[in-house]
């Protein structure tokens, strides 16, 4: 706790609210970080001592004595606890490994995305018997192609009279009525 109060006590002159939070918070994550090394230490050296411990009470052939029942428990006991936090710091670590690449399905389809770049990309462009390679140039070649294409004037060569259909169909300009609702059930 008084680890906590000294990280948080610090304060900014001249620092906006935000600013100042993320100095606090970012002090705060320091602090703890050289508490727990100091205080906690290497969790997989005391984890493996305490079960280098327990293995030789258990190997002894001789009957123990109430001090030594009394630390095997103990140190069974640390053991268990040992060994949830490492399984809890992994589990962090794995969390922030996989926050910080991406889960696998983004992975996968920003390969697949950069495939589809790659494939789409044309590196070289014939035309008139010439080859472009750079950029600019292709560019060029096909805007002036798809300018030329899309700006010229269609002529068409068939036509629609959409007055003559509706003649053609017994529909006059009076019974150009909406349906009634048993027409369009029925109809």
């Amino acid at each position: 706790m008084d680890v906590v109060k000294t990280a948080w006590g610090g304060r900014l002159v001249d620092a906006d609210v935000c600013r100042c939070l993320d100095h606090k918070l970012r002090a705060l994550a320091k602090a703890l970080q050289s508490w727990r090394a100091s205080c906690v230490g290497n969790i997989r050296l005391q984890l493996a001592t305490a079960r280098a411990v327990v293995y030789e009470l258990a190997q002894e052939s001789r009957p123990l004595s109430s001090e030594e029942i009394q630390l095997r428990r103990e140190l069974k006991a640390n053991t268990l606890g040992l060994a949830s936090l490492e399984r809890s710091m992994a589990r962090q670590r794995a969390r922030s490994r996989h926050l910080r690449e991406g889960d696998a399905c983004t992975r996968y389809f920003h390969l697949q995305a950069c495939h589809r770049r790659r494939k789409n990309h044309l590196f070289v462009l014939s035309h008139n018997g010439q080859t472009f390679s750079e950029e600019e140039a292709k560019a060029n070649i096909v805007f002036d192609y798809y300018n030329a294409l899309l700006g010229t004037p269609f002529t068409r060569q068939h036509r629609i009279d959409l007055s003559q259909s509706w003649t053609s169909h017994g529909c006059t300009s009076t019974s150009r009525q909406p349906h009634s609702r048993r027409t369009r059930w029925l109809g």
